[in-house]
């Protein structure tokens, strides 16, 4: 192990493009605009974070559809547009098109996902019910994952319609199950 990685682990500072785990507090650097930050994020109670980013301290209260669907909220710090993520059992902080401890690109969640959204919930009225309602629900949420990705846009659609149509399938098939035999 290095001396920067050592010093890193010491003062739970994260390198870039470290997995983060999920954890009550977190602590990493990163560099914006040539200037350094030093990015602190604590879990306070449900959907509400409190970021600290050299000594400003922000509270990122999460709204309605981040408690669904992911927790994706904007924040500023010294006049700077961020979002603080929490993805995959982690935090992190994307600005400028980037995740901050990811090092990856960051993809905003797009306008148009919304309809693959509601046509995979609308399947608990078809009457499967809460089973119909959960067969949904992870429809929306894979179809908010891959709407995210780095692939081009057309793939991305491609992929959500897909999707929402094996939800569909999926709740057909439970529903006639459940319906039992016909003519009995």
């Amino acid at each position: 192990m290095c001396p920067q990685e050592q010093d890193d682990q010491t003062n739970n500072i994260l390198p870039k493009g470290t997995v983060v785990l999920k954890q009550p507090v977190q602590e990493w650097q990163s560099t914006i605009d040539g200037s350094a930050y030093l990015f602190k994020c604590e879990h306070e109670k449900g959907f509400t974070y409190t970021v600290t980013a050299n000594g400003e301290q922000t509270t990122v209260k999460g709204r309605f559809l981040s408690m669904m669907f992911g927790f994706d909220e904007p924040f500023t710090v010294d006049g700077k547009e961020m979002r603080l993520i929490a993805a995959r059992g982690g935090m992190d902080v994307a600005y400028d098109g980037r995740y901050l401890i990811a090092d990856k690109p960051y993809i905003a969640r797009p306008a148009w996902v919304w309809v693959f959204v509601i046509l995979c919930i609308s399947l608990i009225f078809m009457g499967v019910g809460f089973l119909g309602g959960v067969i949904g629900f992870i429809g929306a949420i894979i179809c908010l994952s891959a709407s995210r990705t780095d692939t081009p846009l057309s793939a991305r659609i491609l992929l959500c319609i897909f999707i929402t149509v094996a939800t569909w399938a999926v709740g057909i098939v439970v529903l006639s199950m459940l319906a039992g035999p016909i003519g009995t």
